[in-house]
């Protein structure tokens, strides 16, 4: 079950930005549906490279968190 979000690029130890989100919405990784992953690690790579320091304030600026009607209790991540 856990195995598709290495496969979609998760690596430990698990990026700050991750962390503090999944505590910010009080969610556990496998709440995320695995895509999600993918995009949270996009915007972390295209930020450090560009020397931005993402804050959780900023990912929200970004994004926002809805439950997945197919799967519940599951969420998808929606640009703002």
């Amino acid at each position: 079950m856990y195995m598709i979000y290495f496969e979609c690029g998760l690596r430990l130890p698990i990026h700050h930005l991750i962390i503090q989100s999944m505590h910010h919405y009080q969610l556990a990784i496998p709440q995320l549906m695995p895509n999600e992953i993918r995009v949270f690690l996009g915007l972390i790579v295209i930020t450090d490279e560009a020397g931005i320091k993402l804050s959780v304030n900023d990912f929200l600026a970004f994004y926002y968190l809805q439950e997945n009607s197919k799967d519940h209790g599951r969420y998808s991540m929606y640009p703002r």
